[in-house]
């Protein structure tokens, strides 16, 4: 049956929280036994250990909330629940054969994807929407469309930051790959990696500058799912001074020749690694949320939904209009059945212990 739009009045965030500053390991091959009984990938063959058992973790998560939503009789087919990775959670170690700054291959990168959205395609999942953090992988410069003008050489690499969303239930449900536009100097990548292995700094940065700062590469933020119209950015790009989401709605806006903000959407997401939430970077209509999950031990809260009020300093309400709280400290903070494998293992340095936060299901308003 064709994929069928819902019309939702509660949304209710779900979030992993993971420490992904740090180099972290995914567990071994008994965790991936362990875990493949329970949720068994449909083609792990160009997985490595470490890139499946990042999937398995993710989808044992996700099987783990749903399960307990249902226990707690809080599965509503009305509230879309919206689970959240933090940025860089999709990364090995070390770089793979060929790759470069600790990224995937094309063809793992390829293969994560394949996998998840074959598990999330579930019909268990008809009322998800999952924002999966982010992948880094090496591809061919002269493979990324737009650049092939540009003159790059055949075997010029570059590093790509690219998070994928995607609503759950059916294998024809929205799906949306969007990359980092800018570079951050806490990456762990260098601008040569990022720009080309091989690249000259004056003549090929300024083309791969443009050819992600553009609207046509932008807007891919910009997402829509059933009768919620969403933006997201990833780390970096929500800075005040950049403002990737807000700028991108104003240039579709002004490309539809509107003399005033018509495109708007009610949630907004920072999947990010030390990026709080910048109030000049909010581009929700009011009364809409910003969702935000960060991998960074030092920008606490890790997780967030927050109320957009531009009435309030900062833009912010950590309540929503039923004057019930919003803050994370607030909400039901559950540590997964399974919280001593490996990866568990490095947490201490980020001051987070890995846990699923799920936060109270809030409406609509708009």
């Amino acid at each position: 049956m064709p994929y069928q739009a819902q019309v939702y009045t509660r949304i209710q965030h779900i979030a992993f929280e993971t420490p992904t500053f740090a180099v972290n390991n995914a567990g071994d091959a008994s965790y991936k036994s362990k875990l493949s009984k329970v949720v068994p990938l449909p083609e792990p063959k160009d997985l490595s250990l470490d890139a499946q058992n990042r999937v398995l973790t993710v989808v044992n998560l996700i099987k783990t909330a749903r399960d307990t939503l249902i226990k707690n009789g809080t599965d509503s087919s009305t509230c879309l629940k919206i689970f959240t990775v933090p940025e860089f959670y999709f990364r090995p170690p070390k770089a793979e054969a060929g790759c470069l700054d600790r990224s995937y291959s094309a063809k793992t990168k390829e293969a994560i994807v394949k996998n998840l959205t074959a598990k999330l395609a579930n019909s268990d999942y008809k009322h998800w929407l999952f924002v999966l953090g982010s992948i880094i992988w090496t591809t061919k410069l002269e493979e990324i469309e737009g650049l092939h003008a540009s003159k790059v050489s055949a075997t010029d690499k570059g590093v790509r930051n690219t998070c994928l969303m995607m609503k759950g239930g059916d294998q024809d449900a929205p799906v949306q790959l969007f990359d980092k536009v800018h570079l951050s100097s806490i990456n762990d990548i260098r601008e040569a990696a990022w720009a080309g292995k091989h690249f000259n700094p004056v003549l090929q940065r300024p083309k791969v500058s443009a050819l992600f700062e553009s609207l046509s590469s932008r807007q891919k933020c910009v997402f829509k799912v059933d009768n919620i119209s969403i933006c997201a950015e990833i780390c970096l790009d929500h800075h005040q001074q950049l403002m990737v989401g807000k700028k991108t709605l104003y240039d579709l806006n002004k490309k539809k020749g509107f003399l005033e903000p018509r495109e708007k959407v009610g949630l907004q997401f920072v999947i990010a690694c030390g990026m709080p939430i910048q109030p000049k970077s909010i581009a929700t209509e009011a009364n809409g949320y910003v969702i935000r999950n960060d991998g960074h031990g030092g920008s606490k809260p890790f997780s967030q939904c927050v109320l957009v009020d531009y009435t309030v300093k900062d833009n912010q309400s950590f309540k929503n209009k039923d004057g019930k709280s919003l803050k994370r400290d607030d909400m039901l903070n559950v540590t997964y059945e399974d919280s001593q494998n490996t990866l568990n293992n490095q947490a201490v340095r980020n001051n987070i212990k890995e846990a699923l936060t799920y936060f109270t299901p809030q409406p609509i308003y708009a």
